[in-house]
């Protein structure tokens, strides 16, 4: 069960966009013709697609939940800047998007395990591939759950600010499965529940691996964040770019 509205207005500030990501994204923008062809896998509330649009890039985000959609599309600050949003799950892109179009697709904040299973994790690759230009590149940023331990519930970084602390708690079922619980904390103490047992799917850094070079992607660089710093396995999230 979703309560997603809990947390919308709350999460440009629990991710925000720093100022190592904007460059990483300078440098890799920088390889395409302008304006490079931006797609956001599970864009949520849109803030940085709208950025990455103020900056020149053509931006297409794509995003299941309308709650995440909805705050999306009221940051556009007219309707002649270049980022549009649409209601539709990962798994869809292929079906509705232009093959071959996309120089850069990524998925931000661990996004891309509300997928939900393993098997989707070959597809979404597949897809990416299908839809990304010659010589483009996928980016995902994701948690390594390699770095956790605790079963069947690992608790997961909290993420805060001032006025709200975000709670997350992966449950790890015996069939394989997993499930995540997310609670929000608010400034006065109390507490209001995003989601409820919601079926996730939080791949490792060799199920990635492997996913991607079945489905044609040949190489691959891991980061332990935006600012480029090498990925030692140890870190409790990483940054990968694949093309």
């Amino acid at each position: 069960m979703e309560e997603i509205q809990n947390l919308v207005e709350y999460y440009d500030e629990l991710f925000p966009i720093t100022q190592e990501q904007k460059e990483f994204y300078k440098k890799i923008i920088s390889k395409y013709k302008t304006p490079a062809k931006m797609l956001s896998m599970g864009c949520a509330t849109g803030c940085f697609e709208n950025y990455l649009s103020q900056q020149g890039c053509d931006v297409t985000g794509i995003e299941s939940s309308p709650e995440m959609l909805r705050s999306a599309n009221l940051k556009r600050r007219n309707q002649l800047m270049s980022v549009r949003f649409f209601q539709m799950k990962m798994g869809e892109a292929a079906k509705f998007l232009t093959k071959g179009f996309y120089d850069v697709i990524y998925s931000l904040n661990s996004r891309i395990i509300f997928s939900s299973d393993r098997e989707f994790l070959d597809k979404f690759f597949s897809d990416c591939r299908n839809i990304l230009a010659p010589g483009g590149s996928l980016i995902i940023q994701l948690l390594n759950i390699d770095a956790f331990t605790g079963r069947p519930m690992v608790q997961l970084p909290c993420f805060q600010n001032v006025r709200v602390k975000l709670f997350t708690e992966l449950w790890l079922q015996e069939d394989g499965s997993q499930t995540l619980v997310q609670n929000i904390e608010t400034g006065n103490g109390k507490m209001l529940s995003v989601m409820q047992d919601q079926p996730v799917y939080i791949p490792t850094v060799m199920e990635l691996q492997e996913a991607a070079k079945k489905s044609g992607f040949k190489k691959v660089s891991l980061f332990a964040g935006f600012d480029e710093t090498p990925f030692t396995g140890n870190e409790e999230s990483f940054v990968a770019v694949f093309s």
